[in-house]
């Protein structure tokens, strides 16, 4: 079975609620995780300016789970060494942690030599500040140099990539995959309902509704918000329904059991609430999919993958 992990990325100003703003409700939050089974969170230096961690801290999250945080990627030179040791401690100070469980380089900074990067990584897991070396938004070729890298100076490896991956962004199956594959890297999914399109009517995704969560980033506009792929997105809507099913459900059971990912990658959920993140991780543990609609999913990736969204940054 596919991992499931929770993103607390809904904490964040981009998720406009305030659902989540009090330890009272984060701890409400993280026992619905709990009682479904959940063992990773995820977060970022950048989420909230920090205070995201500093929620996850306040309420002793790591107790309870595997935290893994990213890089603050604010500024120039965010992956130069001084930048990155600072971000660790100020992360791990944050979270009240003296370890996380995947400590990631939130996107690439190609403004910094990878040798300085990798170094500065490798210090950090010398001095026993995290367990595993993630990895988000890089080439294929990227990735394969950087493991080169590490290998030949006989620092940690890279060992899980994070990227965008659902059923309208499947480039990793085949220009991605592969090169993790060989190299025993593990994938995560984030944007598992491509920013929501995939989990209400897609008429009702603007944006220009600043309030949304496509008009705080319009990024997810410009990756998913073109005439042919929401036309084919209904269609898709049109035969859930047909079958009794949501596409929000339908699409989280294509993740877990007919996609390519394995029992060492996870697909990464986000919620801004309690009763949102209750019903995405029901929704992850129902069964498969009939035929004809694990065939739909076939046909709508033909229909948009000429335009589907890059996997890398």
């Amino acid at each position: 079975m596919v991992k499931v992990i929770v993103g607390t990325m809904g904490r964040s100003p981009f998720a406009k609620t305030e659902a989540m703003s009090t330890p009272a409700q984060f701890k409400a939050f993280l026992g619905a995780c709990q009682s479904y089974g959940v063992k990773e969170l995820d977060t970022a230096r950048v989420y909230s300016a920090g205070e995201n961690e500093r929620l996850l801290g306040e309420v002793n999250a790591g107790k309870q789970f595997q935290v893994s945080t990213k890089i603050n990627i604010t500024g120039e030179g965010a992956l130069k060494r001084d930048s990155i040791l600072r971000s660790a401690d100020e992360s791990l100070a944050s979270l009240r942690e003296q370890a996380v469980d995947i400590f990631y380089i939130h996107r690439p900074d190609r403004s910094v030599a990878m040798e300085e990067t990798c170094s500065a990584i490798n210090d950090l897991y010398q001095q026993g500040k995290f367990k595993r070396f993630g990895i988000c938004s890089y080439a294929a070729s990227e990735v394969e140099e950087m493991h080169a890298l590490c290998k030949a100076k006989g620092y940690v490896l890279p060992s899980v990539y994070q990227g965008n991956y659902n059923p309208l962004a499947r480039r990793p199956e085949t220009e991605l995959f592969p090169t993790l594959r060989r190299l025993g890297i593990h994938f995560y999914g984030f944007g598992p309902l491509a920013g929501g399109l995939l989990a209400k009517p897609a008429q009702d995704i603007s944006v220009s509704n600043k309030e949304s969560r496509f008009g705080a980033l319009p990024m997810l506009g410009s990756f998913y918000l073109k005439d042919d792929i929401v036309s084919q997105v209904r269609k898709l809507q049109d035969l859930c329904r047909s079958h009794g099913v949501s596409s929000m459900d339908a699409t989280l059971r294509w993740l877990m059991h007919h996609s390519p990912l394995g029992p060492d990658d996870g697909v990464l959920l986000g919620a801004s609430s309690v009763e949102q993140v209750q019903g995405n991780l029901k929704a992850t543990q129902g069964g498969p999919l009939s035929e004809d609609l694990v065939g739909a999913f076939e046909d709508l990736w033909k229909s948009v993958e000429a335009i589907a969204p890059p996997y890398h940054q």
